[in-house]
């Protein structure tokens, strides 16, 4: 099966949940079963076919005008900014994607929030969360394959102050019924919800124990997970420290070429940016 397919792309922590929803809610839209299949950036799931992939779509002839789904791994890093954006195109030349930005020390700081909550933040390189605010690098990766209209970039900030603008403008962009009245009013996923440090996620991970699982009670289930959700390392050291003046220049100093050129390229009106303004 093929259809009309948009890829929001990312960024991550810049609001691709809440637009995911938004969109979700919309008659014409068909949304992904699985929000983030990470079909195009994920070895495993690539190797299980295009097949795979469009079953997870529900998609009515009669109904449906566009398919989305949201997947910011696509633009986690420049590695696999470079191997989805290729894959996307190979398999849906004619997609439109929707990348959504936010002021970088923002992403950054919400990003490692995640991580200390989750446990995973002292086990990463670093500089995959700088390279995960490189936007104009980013986003190149994708003009090399799609034509500029087929590409929508969106701030965060202006999703936040003004969604019903922002959503006209998503719809234009997806040609489709701009009017209908939606609720634009909720903010998904604005909270680090699940820890990794778990001994129920690291139970999940295991392909036996899913299907042991199917054979508890849900009451029985319930309490099992109340008790497993616990964290298995101390939380002492899971609130993640405000940057140092030293920690916001090296952010700046690393991310600055690239949002000259998002600014002069592209024309993202990055002013207002706590970033921009140590630049401009």
């Amino acid at each position: 099966m093929t259809f009309p397919l948009t890829l929001i792309i990312g960024s991550q922590k810049c609001g691709t949940t809440s637009l995911f929803k938004y969109l979700a809610q919309h008659p014409q839209v068909c949304a992904c079963k699985e929000k983030e299949p990470n079909f195009f950036a994920n070895d495993e799931n690539w190797s299980k076919g295009l097949q795979w992939y469009t079953d997870l779509w529900k998609w009515n002839d009669q109904s449906h005008k566009v398919a989305i789904e949201a997947s910011p791994f696509y633009t986690i890093t420049n590695y696999w900014s470079g191997i989805a954006s290729k894959r996307i195109h190979d398999s849906f030349p004619e997609a439109k994607l929707i990348y959504l930005i936010r002021d970088p020390i923002r992403k950054i700081e919400s990003a490692r929030a995640q991580g200390y909550y989750q446990g995973w933040y002292a086990k990463i390189d670093k500089t995959d969360l700088l390279e995960g605010a490189q936007y104009a690098k980013q986003i190149g990766e994708y003009h090399k394959y799609f034509a500029t209209e087929n590409i929508l970039i969106l701030l965060l900030e202006d999703l936040q102050s003004h969604p019903k603008q922002v959503f006209e403008k998503v719809c234009d962009f997806l040609e489709i019924d701009g009017s209908f009245p939606l609720d634009l009013t909720t903010v998904h996923n604005q909270r680090n919800s699940y820890r990794k440090d778990t001994l129920w996620y690291r139970l999940s991970s295991f392909a036996s124990l899913k299907s042991l699982a199917k054979l508890i009670p849900e009451d029985l289930k319930s309490r099992l997970r109340a008790y497993l959700n616990r964290p298995v390392t101390s939380q002492s050291n899971k609130t993640a420290p405000p940057f140092t003046p030293e920690e916001i220049q090296q952010i700046v100093d690393h991310l600055r070429d690239d949002l000259k050129e998002l600014q002069s390229s592209y024309g993202i009106d990055i002013s207002k940016w706590q970033t921009a303004k140590k630049i401009l």
